[in-house]
């Protein structure tokens, strides 16, 4: 007996009760990806106005945390 519910559209399985909602393809259209971007460019922003004295401390260590999220994100998507 064929399963109806699962169809072939563009090499891709889709399920029925999900169609209009975005197929994720890539890392890159989660939403929580796109989150952490801003968040990296927020939190490098605001760690100019730091002290210059924190420059290789403090703001160091944020700059690489923040920018590590993504990549993170990335890896564990592969």
């Amino acid at each position: 007996m064929e399963d109806r519910r699962w169809k072939m559209e563009d090499g891709e399985v889709k399920r029925d009760r999900w169609k209009g909602l975005m197929i994720i393809r890539s890392f890159r259209d989660l939403n929580v990806y796109k989150l952490a971007r801003v968040q990296a460019r927020e939190i490098f922003v605001i760690s100019k106005l730091f002290p210059r004295e924190e420059k290789y401390s403090l703001t160091d260590q944020m700059r690489r945390s923040s920018r590590a999220v993504n990549a993170i994100i990335a890896e564990a998507w592969a």
